[in-house]
């Protein structure tokens, strides 16, 4: 089995478990916002939203203290793990945003048919599904490849030189979302015109990703501490 398809396999109970408790928040909330009138906000872009950033990073984070010595001890080298590495991270990164989108599109429609959205309900509209996947796309893949790159840099050296590298580590999460975002009133954010900030977030990804092959490529497998 393969590095990407082991990483599935073990990932997918989490992966259920995590999508079971969003979507369990998500309907207990709204039915909650929903007895004091018409729904002004998407909580589903509020709580999702803010999922598609932090359960990437800690992903990401998981991906290297947990697996890397588990798979390289078992045989596999370390461009095989960070081949797999890079596609299971890459598909988190892609398949995040459209879990927000279409979640948005659900509720969106579940609450037009109960008459419950209220006049500033960002109601969702086919026409504008791949702008909110593509101003959702790169915080995802900003905070799973800091998280790595983060993780990767505390493996590589001593702890206080790992916290020296927080700070350019974390420059692919802060690109991804500072410069483009989507708040819960459903407003595209760009900070800079869009194509220009969509670029910065790209290189910073790109640059974290060669940083995360560097530092790991060679590094020494530390022993259990078990």
């Amino acid at each position: 089995m393969s590095v990407v398809a082991s990483l599935f396999r073990l990932w997918r109970p989490m992966i259920l478990w995590f999508a079971a408790i969003l979507v369990t928040i998500e309907v207990v909330a709204v039915a909650a916002i929903s007895t004091a009138g018409p729904v002004r906000f998407s909580f589903w872009l509020v709580v999702a939203g803010s999922a598609a950033k932090y359960w990437p990073l800690v992903a990401g984070i998981l991906l290297v203290s947990m697996y890397l010595r588990t798979f390289v001890a078992n045989g596999r080298t370390r461009h095989e793990f960070l081949r797999g590495l890079a596609l299971f991270a890459g598909s988190v990164a892609l398949v995040f945003p459209a879990v927000v989108v279409v979640g948005h599109a659900v509720e969106s429609l579940v609450l037009g048919l109960a008459d419950h959205r209220a006049g500033s309900y960002p109601v969702f509209r086919f026409g504008d599904a791949a702008a909110e996947y593509l101003h959702v796309l790169p915080a995802a893949a900003g905070f799973i490849t800091s998280g790595i790159l983060i993780t990767a840099g505390f493996y590589r050296f001593r702890p206080w030189i790992g916290v020296l590298l927080i700070a350019p580590g974390a420059l692919p999460a802060l690109a991804g979302d500072g410069l483009i975002k989507i708040d819960d009133s459903g407003e595209l954010i760009a900070r800079l015109p869009y194509a220009i900030a969509l670029t910065l977030t790209a290189a910073a990804v790109v640059l974290g990703c060669v940083a995360t092959h560097r530092l790991l490529r060679d590094v020494a497998i530390k022993r259990s501490t078990t």
